[in-house]
This record gives C-alpha cells, structure tokens and sequence, in this order.
C-alpha cells in the first residue's frame, strides 16, 4: 500500500470522521471534551464508534493463559509449563514478556524499562524512541469517537513506521484480556505495546494511571503535572478549538510490565493534534524522540480547527 498513513489525521473532523474502518456517526455530537475530566470539559456522547474486534490471542502463554490471571506453580523437575512457558523460581512464565524474566529466568527489567520483543527479546527504556521494540501495536478505544479516531492514527503511524514490523489489531477498553473492566489496569505484559488516545474523561486506561500517579505526566484541573512530585509543568490557558496544551508519552505499568502510549490533550482539539504531531512529526524521526514524555502547546494557524505544520506546536518540557 503505497498511501502515506502519516498524513491520515488531517482527514479528521473533529465533529465525524471514516478513518481506515473506524466509522463515526455523522449525527455525533460531544458537549466537551474526551480530554481529562478533571478540567472539566467532559462531556455528554451521543453517538458511538462502530463495534470493535475484542477478541484476544496469546498473552503470557503458559505462565499464566492470560496475563492477569496467576501464575502456574511448577518446578524445573516435575514442569506443567505449556510449549512457550518456562520455569523460573517455581512458576510458569513467558520469558519472551516478562518483566521479571525478559528473555531469560531472573533478568529483570529496571523500574523505567519494560521487556521489548522485537527484534530481539531484551530491556529496554520505557522512551518513545523505543516503541518500535514491540511485536505487537494494540489500539486501545474508549468509545468516544475523536479518541477513538486519533488512536487509529497512532497505530497507523507505528505500523508503518516500524522496521519491526509489529502486528496490529484494535480492542475495546472492556476487553478484560488486555485492559481491567473494572480499574483500566493493562494486563497486557511485555511485548504488546497499548496505544490509547484521550483524557481520563472517558479513557479507563488513562484515568487509571493518571489516578495512580503512574503516568509521568496526569492532567489536574487546568494543570499538567509531574507524577513524581507533583511539580507543576504548564497552566493550561485560554483554551479553544483552536488552542489547547498536550501529553504524549510512554507509561509502564509496574506490576504487569505493559507498556503503552498515551496521546491526550485538555480538549477534544487538543487530543487530535496530538495524534498528528506524533504521526507526522515525532514518527519519522523517533529515534530521536530520547525522553518518556513531551508536552506542547498547540495554535492552529490554518483557521479550520486542524493540526497543519509542526510550525503549529511549541515544545513546553519533556522528561524521562
């Protein structure tokens, strides 16, 4: 397919899109925001994306089926690891996914890596230069169609870019295989990067790291904040279709080891150009992309409420 998927968010309307199968219904109508609720811009939906493949294949096979269920309980003697699992320190795991054991029984990943396995299975920072280290690229929705919409072009723009050639599929965030129902933990494990648009209005993966203070970067009223201290990065001011401050960044969740991306702004607005900020402008040059997280203010310049030119963005921090 020679069309350049980089370029597929400015095909975007923030009121209703068809973008790469992901149909939005015209009639779409969103009072707010799918950005943070706690700026309070959420709003009402009252259309839906169509319905999603949820189906889930693999996880920590023969550590646990799945990788939130426990692990099996085995010994290098008497072994009840299935093909993929190995036995290390008497439980079934994968160690082609597993933080603890990341391509051997006892290697285990540092507090900011996660356990890559593409090309290789190895440690790797949890960075945005290092997303392509993933087999795997899993869209993760929240229903709510511009989220929905940028997420299609995160994994368009990974999918495409990566040598790796990861495989990709797309889930609802209630697929309780790869995200909790109840909590949106990930439960994905290593190998599988999750890529997700969208504040914590509506995005369960993302208010739950937000709320956990896992992500390094959370929104707060009109803040974006420092996890680690919860030192303040920017006020997010005078925000409009037209301007508004965001987040895209790497999380690792520390007990499951899923890696994921999170692209979000304070507004419905500020969340599409994000995505495109990453597709046309992060992508083509990730290796150089060295931090865990970037935050930018974003003007539109062309007058048609859509990202155009990276001229458009100004970088506010970045950070690991």
């Amino acid at each position: 397919m020679t069309t350049n998927p980089l370029l597929l968010l400015s095909l975007v309307p923030l009121t209703s899109s068809l973008l790469m199968g992901c149909a939005v219904n015209d009639s779409s109508t969103l009072s707010g925001s799918g950005g943070s609720s706690s700026a309070g811009s959420g709003g009402t939906e009252s259309s839906s994306v169509g319905a999603l493949a949820s189906g889930r294949t693999g996880g920590a096979s023969g550590a646990s089926g799945s990788a939130g269920s426990p692990p099996v309980a085995c010994s290098p003697e008497n072994s009840t690891c299935s093909i993929t699992g190995t036995c290390c320190g008497g439980k079934c795991v994968d160690v082609s996914r597993d933080v603890r054991n990341c391509g051997s029984c006892g290697n285990a990943c540092g507090a900011q890596d996660f356990c890559a396995s593409a090309p290789s299975v190895a440690c790797a920072a949890a960075a945005i230069q290092n997303l392509c280290l993933n087999a795997a690229v899993t869209g993760v929705h929240d229903g709510v169609p511009i989220d929905d919409a940028a997420t299609v072009v995160l994994v368009t723009a990974l999918k495409a870019g990566c040598s790796t050639n990861p495989s990709g599929r797309a889930v609802d965030q209630g697929s309780t295989n790869v995200v909790d129902s109840v909590t949106g933990k990930p439960l994905a494990g290593g190998g599988e990067l999750l890529v997700t648009a969208g504040g914590d209005a509506y995005n369960n993966p993302v208010r739950y790291l937000n709320s956990n203070r896992i992500a390094p970067i959370y929104a707060t009223g009109t803040d974006f904040r420092r996890s680690q201290n919860q030192s303040l990065v920017v006020v997010a001011s005078n925000l409009t279709v037209d301007h508004d401050f965001l987040v895209i960044q790497t999380v690792r969740d520390p007990t499951t080891g899923t890696l994921l991306l999170e692209a979000y702004g304070f507004d419905q607005a500020g969340t599409t150009a994000a995505a495109w900020y990453f597709a046309n402008v992060m992508m083509p040059s990730l290796s150089s992309t060295t931090q865990a997280w970037y935050v930018y203010e974003w003007s539109d310049a062309g007058g048609d409420h859509l990202p155009n030119n990276a001229s458009e963005f100004v970088l506010v921090q970045s950070g690991n």
